[in-house]
């Protein structure tokens, strides 16, 4: 039901604009990869799917996403991946809570909670893929492998590539405070790295190491896109920016070439493009 979705999303939306910016930290990304979660879950059919109930809306689960982050978080921190960004043992127990081994110790909670996630769906409806398991006579029947075997496809729901994944973040300030009060104007910095580090190497959901779940972030793909478009405007001859020239005075026009040339006020003259003459990419 796209209707409920978008409505689900907008109630997300409402309810988050009453959380302080210091408190908070929303995050749009854009699925490059199909995006599948729940496939253990009891199903009617072979494979499972996570639906929220009562609204039967395919959604990431928050503590999906708190694990996801929690891993991107160690994996800084270890620094097989370049610089830790920040990220120590301390920040991520403060952070994501900690629970001990020893059942006479203190567990801690953690300062953050994550809400569910709704995806906005790219198009009208999930998209089936399919996996084939190969040598299930070797792996299940404990039989000698070989190439004969018949494997059988398996089909499983996933959500389409460019479906748009909004997260929404809390901090608790006032436990924050307690047990980290340094992190409290630079947690959302060391959460937008882990996000970061989460779209490059890791993914959400299920079936990551094979690709599924890869997004990218919304604003990041947006200044990409201008960026190519001021390019392609460039490699054109178009002069990308722009500045007002108060009483200024059109000297000529060539409509065959497609220019206009300006006079400024102080004798400064400026030539460009007419409007009707720019390709669609560049009038966009």
């Amino acid at each position: 039901d796209l209707e409920s979705m978008c409505q689900l999303l907008a109630r997300q939306q409402a309810a988050f604009t009453t959380v302080s910016s210091d408190n908070g930290l929303q995050l749009r990304a854009i699925a490059s990869a199909p995006f599948t979660t729940g496939l253990g879950n009891a199903p009617p059919t072979e494979n499972g799917f996570a639906f929220l109930s009562p609204y039967g809306l395919p959604y990431l689960p928050g503590s999906g996403v708190k694990g996801v982050l929690r891993q991107a978080a160690r994996e800084l921190l270890s620094g097989e991946w370049g610089e830790s960004l920040g990220w120590d043992s301390d920040t991520i127990n403060a952070l994501f809570g900690y629970e001990c081994d020893n059942d006479n110790a203190e567990h801690q909670r953690g300062a953050l909670s994550f809400w569910d996630v709704i995806p906005q769906i790219s198009g009208e409806s999930l998209a089936v893929e399919i996996m084939t398991p190969h040598q299930k006579h070797y792996y299940q029947e404990s039989r000698t492998p070989h190439d004969s075997g018949q494997p059988v496809p398996i089909s499983f729901l996933t959500v389409p590539p460019g479906s748009e994944f909004v997260f929404h973040v809390l901090c608790d300030q006032r436990l924050l405070q307690h047990t980290a009060p340094h992190l409290l104007n630079n947690w959302q910095s060391l959460l937008q790295a882990a996000f970061t580090h989460a779209f490059d190497w890791l993914g959400f959901g299920a079936k990551t190491a094979v690709g599924y779940g890869a997004m990218r972030d919304k604003q990041q793909l947006e200044r990409a896109r201008q960026q190519r478009q001021q390019e392609k405007l460039q490699e054109a001859g178009i002069v990308v920016g722009s500045s007002v020239w108060s009483g200024a005075l059109v000297k000529s026009v060539n409509p065959g070439a497609g220019e206009i040339q300006i006079e400024h006020a102080d004798g400064r003259l400026a030539t460009g493009k007419l409007y009707s003459q720019l390709s669609d990419a560049a009038k966009k």
